[in-house]
């Protein structure tokens, strides 16, 4: 009869911290899970669990005993993303773009690739989007062609969601959902928009030509 005792080390949280284990055959080999949470303020590199145990040996000769060793775990850094878009779009407009601040909170990341999944009444046109590297604390953009329904519910705040797959410095693969938001208006606000832009462009035309001609007339 076999129980093990785990002991756990800072910034690593053991779920189980004993595992009875029951009667073992002699040559059986039995292998457990245990379930583990690593702390954000847990150090990179090999870290030592401690396993203590006590058996009962049943026969031939009816004895108890103890022992003790230590399971070696390695936290290799990894990539850590997060999205940002303060972005406005519009109903019933489409091939507009999105354009997505992706930054790397954490290892360096290589081979990055983005998938959009919007909310409803958004139609992914082009839901795919790559950055071949960033660093540690770096950010590169990623660009989205969307399609808005006319009629979509506007003036409100939509959520995004956006799957990152990236290679770490080891070359192995991680992926992870981020999100980010868009804000959704009517399309005659962006024809104000427009109109507003176009008459402050006019002004400053005028102004610009009112100037050169002062000048010239100066000099005349």
């Amino acid at each position: 009869y076999l129980i093990l005792r785990l002991s756990q080390p800072e910034g690593i949280d053991l779920k189980i911290e004993q595992l009875p284990l029951g009667h073992l055959m002699p040559g059986e080999v039995r292998s457990v899970k245990v379930p583990v949470e690593i702390g954000d303020d847990a150090e990179f590199g090999l870290h030592s669990i401690q396993v203590s145990g006590f058996y009962r040996l049943l026969s031939p000769y009816p004895s108890e005993s103890q022992f003790s060793d230590e399971i070696s775990v390695h936290i290799s850094p990894e990539p850590d993303f997060e999205a940002e878009c303060n972005q406005t779009i519009y109903a019933g407009i489409d091939d507009q773009i999105v354009v997505v601040r992706l930054t790397n909170l954490g290892d360096d990341a290589k081979d990055i690739h983005a998938t959009l999944k919007p909310s409803p009444g958004i139609l992914v046109k082009v839901p795919e989007s790559y950055i071949q590297s960033l660093e540690s604390g770096e950010a590169g953009v990623l660009k989205f062609k969307v399609d808005v329904d006319e009629d979509v519910i506007t003036d409100a705040v939509y959520r995004m969601e956006l799957k990152v797959a990236a290679k770490d410095a080891d070359g192995d693969e991680k992926s992870e959902v981020v999100y980010f938001y868009v804000i959704v208006k009517e399309s005659s606000q962006l024809r104000w928009e427009y109109y507003v832009a176009t008459f402050l462009v006019a002004l400053v035309i005028v102004a610009v030509v009112v100037k050169v001609v002062r000048r010239v007339k100066r000099r005349g």
